[in-house]
């Protein structure tokens, strides 16, 4: 039972988000305001399977299981935007207004991150972020299995720093429906000098992870106590 609940507690959620961009502050991601979740779900313990014993039997069988992560997280969903020039005080003089905006998702457990000192995650920051989350690194889920090379990225800008086309090592892609693939859901991770900023780049109404359309699916570790993570996303 105490190994179930432990089980239970690991957080493999995945959260549908909007962001709805109201402000933007001149070369720096902004924070994504209220997020309300409106579903979120995790993969149901397989049954035990059985066998009959029978005395003086020998039997063969072959196992194949699958159990839920212990250390990763995902979030998906979509994301519009509005440019604004107002006050302070919300009084709009102009505003752009975009269904189909594009630019990158970013989470990070820092809630003020420093956009000006963004650079590509280094092994140091990687085994750093493995040892505050209680990552064993030679597990076949930890950070480095899921994100040394194993994928592609495309070119992008956080603020006025720039990345070129598969700058940072340590990247993957998430899934679409059909498995691991290369093109999409590029998944980054970033440091600015104190935490990880885990990142993706938006791609607007492309088919998920379970065939519908998103236009971002996002991964970041976690571990069996829950994790908060402050949101911020940059329009372009």
């Amino acid at each position: 039972m105490k190994q179930l609940e432990k089980r239970l507690m690991i957080l493999l959620v995945l959260v549908t988000i909007s962001a709805l961009v109201i402000s933007s502050v001149i070369g720096a991601p902004a924070g994504t305001g209220t997020i309300t979740p409106t579903s979120s779900s995790r993969m149901t313990d397989p049954a035990n399977g059985q066998l009959t014993a029978e005395a003086g039997n020998v039997t063969n069988f072959d196992v194949s299981s699958i159990r839920n992560t212990n250390y990763w997280a995902g979030f998906y969903g979509d994301v519009t935007g509005t440019i604004t020039l107002e006050t302070s005080g919300g009084a709009t003089f102009y505003n752009w207004s975009d269904a189909s905006p594009t630019g990158e998702i970013y989470a990070s457990r820092d809630n003020s991150v420093t956009w000006g000192s963004i650079a590509c995650a280094s092994g140091a920051n990687v085994a750093a972020e493995e040892g505050t989350l209680n990552i064993l690194p030679t597990a076949s889920d930890s950070m480095n299995a899921t994100f040394y090379r194993v994928g592609n990225h495309s070119q992008f800008d956080v603020g006025t720093e720039s990345f070129t086309e598969d700058e940072c090592d340590y990247r993957t892609n998430a899934f679409d429906s059909s498995g691991a693939q290369i093109v999409n859901w590029d998944q980054i991770l970033l440091y600015e000098g104190s935490h990880l900023v885990y990142s993706t780049i938006i791609n607007q109404d492309t088919s998920g992870f379970d065939g519908s359309n998103y236009d971002f699916e996002l991964l970041v570790a976690t571990n069996t106590t829950i994790q908060t993570y402050y949101f911020y996303v940059e329009i372009v």
